[in-house]
């Protein structure tokens, strides 16, 4: 995984998180996908804790995370440090993937120029036939 796709995965894990959404949503998930955030946001606030401009960043996106301007403000201040320290880099990677992955198997198809007569989506299934 590159700093960027790093960056934007701990965007994407940190955003709950940082909007409260937590209480009920930590105790129906479990703790484990709490604790494994927390990891995640007290390694970034380290990295970040007296870099000036960077340490705003991360301020701007705990007041506001649903805000996508600071997000990609934010992202573009952790793919510069990732990309400075691999050390860094390496841990903030290992912390993601320890995360427990939870939701559903979102995803949008766009079809243009065409039309869809019959679509069906899949999580896991064995012989399917159409």
């Amino acid at each position: 995984m590159d700093s960027l796709n790093i960056a934007k995965a701990a965007v994407s894990i940190l955003t709950p998180y940082l909007a409260q959404v937590g209480g009920s949503v930590a105790q129906e998930v479990g703790g484990s996908v709490w604790k494994k955030t927390k990891e995640v946001h007290s390694a970034i606030v380290k990295q970040f804790s007296g870099e000036g401009t960077a340490q705003q960043a991360l301020e701007r996106l705990e007041e506001e995370p649903l805000n996508e301007v600071k997000k990609a403000d934010f992202i573009r201040f952790l793919k510069e440090k990732l990309e400075a320290d691999r050390k860094f880099a390496e841990q903030l990677k290992e912390l993601i993937e320890d995360v427990p992955q939870v939701g559903n198997n979102e995803f949008n198809t766009n079809i243009q120029g065409g039309s869809v007569g019959k679509q069906v989506n899949i999580g896991s299934a064995g012989d399917v036939s159409f």
